[in-house]
């Protein structure tokens, strides 16, 4: 009877580490998505393979939208239709197609995409791999949304800065080639 005691005293113990190791995997998710949530607008969890999604962070106006919507596809169908500009609509609906998603990211942690919604506000969106299957595949996938259209106009000044300072310089050269041009074919009186 003793030995029997000391073998339940023993699977118990081994039960019990196995509950808080796994408590402690939770916890340490559980700061993990909160500290994400800090940066990121929008932050969902999809599951491709069931074809269902989970909020953790929504806007309102999302919110609105998205609410009641149990299908994933259908919700990120309904979230293009709604938010994104219609030049935009394809390419956020292939970034997220869930039926191809496991594939795009089987060796990859995240895939990333910068799109303009119907607001011009522009936004960065991230599918980070949450949980994957014993053939690679995705069985959980955080969607992370955030607006970075302070960093896009700050880009795109940049970028119109360049383009300024390109064309002032290809004129110059075209100026100072067509001025030779002219000196060439009609010398001053000075030189004579």
């Amino acid at each position: 009877a003793g030995v029997y005691l000391i073998f339940a005293l023993v699977v118990l113990l081994f039960v019990q580490s196995q509950k808080r190791e796994k408590m402690n995997r939770m916890e340490k998710e559980f700061y993990l998505v909160q500290a994400i949530s800090s940066i990121y607008d929008v932050n969902l969890i999809l599951y491709p393979k069931e074809n269902t999604w989970e909020p953790v962070v929504e806007t309102s106006q999302l919110k609105e939208i998205i609410t009641g919507i149990k299908e994933a596809d259908k919700m990120l169908t309904e979230f293009a239709q709604k938010l994104m500009l219609e030049s935009a609509r394809e390419t956020f609906l292939e970034f997220t197609d869930l039926t191809t998603l496991s594939e795009r990211m089987k060796e990859r942690n995240f895939l990333g995409c910068t799109i303009e919604a119907i607001t011009g506000k522009w936004y960065q969106m991230l599918l980070v791999s949450k949980k994957r299957d014993d053939e690679n595949g995705q069985t959980s996938v955080l969607l992370l949304i955030r607006n970075v259209s302070e960093q896009k106009k700050k880009e795109m000044d940049y970028q119109e800065q360049l383009a300024f300072k390109q064309r002032k310089v290809r004129d110059q050269l075209i100026h100072s080639g067509n001025r030779r041009c002219l000196e060439d074919r009609f010398p001053s009186s000075n030189e004579s």
